[in-house]
């Protein structure tokens, strides 16, 4: 029995590699082609998604009777509204609850939910905040007006602004 020639073996394993073989080039480049291209579109769908909810913020800035700031509302993204209370709501709700009241020009007030005295998100429409010229804070029963309306006092009242 022969033994096998080491030069044959080698002379073998030498052969250039398939170009779309694992050892190839063109397999490598088309990978790194495919994944660059991803990466573009990417880059081009985040763009374009900050682009879409970077919109125009609302401001209001809602004043107590004695003309003092106590509560700023900024429009936040995907719908939600912004507040920080500059003063302590708590005392001025009691066991009552707060409730947010759009006042737009020649129409009746529309309740943009309940807020929390601490401040945080309340989430509203989006959309609902434009065109309306000011904002009023109201005390209500807790759980809200029963009627749809402001049946309680109101205690804070603010003109909007866009930024």
């Amino acid at each position: 029995m022969a033994l096998p020639d080491p030069l044959a073996r080698d002379a073998l394993s030498a052969r250039p590699a398939h170009p779309w073989g694992w050892g190839g080039i063109c397999l490598w480049r088309a990978i790194a082609a495919g994944l660059l291209v991803c990466m573009v579109l990417a880059a081009c769908a985040t763009l374009l998604f900050i682009r879409a909810t970077i919109r125009t913020q609302i401001l209001a800035a809602l004043e107590d009777r004695d003309g003092n700031t106590a509560l700023i509302l900024v429009t936040a993204p995907y719908g939600n509204l912004r507040t920080r209370p500059l003063t302590d709501l708590h005392v001025l709700a009691g066991d009552k609850a707060l409730e947010l009241w759009a006042l737009p020009a020649g129409g009746s007030p529309r309740s943009l939910g309940l807020l929390a005295p601490g401040g945080g998100l309340l989430k509203i429409e989006p959309g609902s905040l434009d065109g309306v010229p000011a904002v009023a804070v109201s005390l209500e029963p807790p759980g809200g007006s029963p009627n749809g309306r402001p049946s309680g006092p109101v205690i804070l009242l603010g003109r909007t602004q866009q930024l």
